[in-house]
């Protein structure tokens, strides 16, 4: 696997989503906005015929970059490696301009492979919630 670093560039050299990615694979965001900001952006490939269900599978994996993450995302206390948000929160999945799902949850639990990362990503219950707000 290439270093965070390396593959921060790559995306930056990319012009398109698509460009940089084997055939048959594509590039989505995961963005989770709460109270009207965008608090967190990830960036996750997927097998190009995915099918929604299948995108928000892969959003609950670990992303390979990060895009933003805001001082909204506070570990908690007690545990470092979550972070809870309250409230409503819009959670997205987009390929280039498209919006492939979008869902709006009470609360979300975020969790990171380790402190100090900012590899957030939601954990697998979560990503079952947004599934079925999603109505799949």
């Amino acid at each position: 696997m290439l270093p965070r670093a390396a593959l921060s560039l790559l995306w930056m050299v990319c012009l398109s989503p698509c460009s940089c990615l084997p055939p048959g694979q594509k590039v989505l965001s995961l963005e989770v906005s709460h109270r009207g900001e965008v608090v967190l952006c990830t960036v996750f490939d997927a097998p190009d015929y995915s099918t929604v269900a299948q995108l928000w599978d892969e959003a609950g994996e670990r992303p390979f970059t990060t895009k933003l993450a805001t001082s909204a995302l506070q570990a908690s206390p007690s545990d470092p490696l979550t972070a809870a948000l309250s409230g409503p929160v819009e959670v997205r999945i987009i390929w280039g301009d498209d919006v492939e799902s979008v869902v709006q949850l009470d609360g979300v639990t975020l969790v990171r492979s380790e402190r100090g990362r900012d590899d957030w990503r939601l954990p697998a219950p979560e990503i079952q919630r947004a599934k079925r707000a999603a109505g799949l």
